[in-house]
């Protein structure tokens, strides 16, 4: 299938478009300027401008739209329009911040929406995206290839000669390595189900601070389990220049992922011996 890939030059993008190659599909990027698509064709397009999707879509058989959203709702709306009236397969990533903090309660893909005001629009943007037909996806926490927030957190750890918490030392996080997600992409392209389903979710591998004793809240000093598993209260930090996207939120989730069977390293097993 000849497949749109929109930010296939991103730490998810770029991996979903590998995933697609091996399998093989033919990947298309689509840049803003028309030279950044790596080695697949490149056509240009901004997501800013209504009239610009439909003409990148023009083709294919897919999108898979894994870019940050462009910040103002209507025009994420409008970008979203164009890319399914194409008559493409739509796959549209979100995230597991629309569902907010879950406490001890777990959440599955059918849970309703209580996201976080960063992600405040986002679940009527899936909501455009499934009345169409088209699939969302849910990502956890990304890890792997050494990228992702946790490399944020092993930056700041280095820095600090120890880790950082954000909220309670029990806050979990659902996570999944990036190469299970960007298997879990290519088979929501190939999928011949109805396109007009719930919003999957995926977050194997869970984050979690109980194993092994902790840094205590506002302490340098770190245990004997990695820096990385703590972060100290009251330390989050602005990515690009907004607040983070509540890293002291508890989310508890399934570790659901359809019909992908994750084979990649856990979090836990990525942060000790893996790629961070």
């Amino acid at each position: 299938m000849k497949t749109l890939v929109i930010g296939a030059t991103g730490y998810i993008g770029s991996a979903v478009a590998e995933a697609l190659v091996e399998r093989g599909h033919e990947v298309v990027a689509l840049s803003r300027s028309g030279v950044e698509g790596g080695q697949y064709e490149v056509r240009v397009g901004d997501l800013t401008d209504p009239t610009s999707p439909a003409g990148a879509a023009a083709g294919v058989d897919a999108v898979v739209h894994v870019a940050p959203p462009p910040g103002d709702e209507q025009a994420g709306k409008a970008a979203l329009a164009a890319l399914l009236d194409s008559g493409a397969r739509v796959v549209y990533t979100s995230g597991v911040w629309v569902l907010g903090a879950s406490g001890d309660t777990p959440l599955g893909e059918d849970a309703p929406t209580n996201p976080l005001p960063i992600v405040g629009y986002r679940p009527r943007l899936e909501q455009q995206v499934l009345t169409a037909g088209g699939v969302v996806l849910r990502p956890g926490i990304v890890h792997g290839r050494g990228g992702g927030i946790p490399s944020m957190l092993v930056g700041w750890a280095k820095e600090d000669g120890a880790g950082r918490y954000a909220g309670a030392v029990t806050t979990r996080w659902p996570m999944v390595h990036v190469d299970d997600l960007a298997e879990l992409f290519a088979l929501a392209v190939e999928s011949a189900e109805p396109r007009h389903r719930a919003a999957r979710r995926v977050g194997g591998g869970r984050l979690h601070r109980r194993a092994g004793r902790r840094s205590r809240p506002g302490s340098r000093r770190p245990g004997p389990s990695p820096p990385v598993a703590h972060r100290r209260r009251g330390r989050g930090r602005a990515v690009r220049g907004r607040p983070g996207p509540g890293p002291d939120r508890d989310l508890h989730s399934h570790p659901q992922v359809g019909r992908l069977e994750p084979h990649h390293p856990t979090a836990l097993t990525d942060l000790l011996t893996g790629s961070y």
